[in-house]
């Protein structure tokens, strides 16, 4: 490729695969008045904590919601736990592909105008879902929205609020964003 670096190409230091992706901008369009959410949930044999996050789910404030849990290849009790929840959890049960197929496979079924994406050990506090898609409706140039995080070591402590540091560093035409908790220990990485 002749083009400079400036122009869709991400930087030669990228890996590439990165760097052979021509990255293109997504024109989002409007969001209905009631988006519909899609909760993706993948599960790997938490069926220990996946009670308490499909409740999570069900205690939102925002209600135009389906929840979806993609099962990847479980051995312990969690396909009684998401049958227990009936009709409002869409089951996709997969043999083990890893948490990113489990998401694929989720993302794949869904139907909503906004997803939130929930490991199957987390919780939602109860106002995410509308806070969500408050912001999406705000500004449509956003393409994730990134929440307070909340960690919960222990049953007996209360949990502790913390909002994920940004650091942006810019490399050429591209901003990549890093969302890193308090330890300094990556949760996440934007190009833009």
């Amino acid at each position: 490729d002749d083009r400079p670096q400036g122009e869709g190409r991400a930087p030669a230091s990228y890996p590439r695969a990165v760097s052979d992706a021509v990255l293109q901008p997504v024109r989002l369009e409007p969001l209905p008045p009631e988006p519909l959410v899609s909760v993706l949930v993948p599960n790997k044999d938490y069926g220990r904590f996946l009670t308490a996050a499909l409740d999570s789910i069900r205690a939102q404030t925002y209600v135009n919601l389906e929840v979806i849990v993609c099962d990847d290849g479980s051995s312990d009790d969690s396909r009684d736990v998401i049958a227990s929840y009936g009709g409002d959890v869409m089951p996709i049960f997969k043999e083990n592909g890893g948490q990113a197929s489990a998401f694929n496979a989720g993302l794949a079924r869904s139907t909503g105008d906004v997803v939130i994406f929930l490991d199957a050990d987390d919780m939602l506090a109860a106002d995410i879902g509308e806070r969500v898609v408050a912001a999406f409706g705000a500004d449509r140039s956003l393409v994730k929205v990134q929440y307070p995080l909340e960690v919960i070591d222990d049953p007996l402590h209360l949990p502790v609020r913390f909002r994920p540091r940004l650091e942006a560093l810019d490399v050429g035409a591209h901003i990549v964003v890093v969302f890193a908790d308090p330890t300094g220990q990556f949760l996440n990485l934007l190009v833009a």
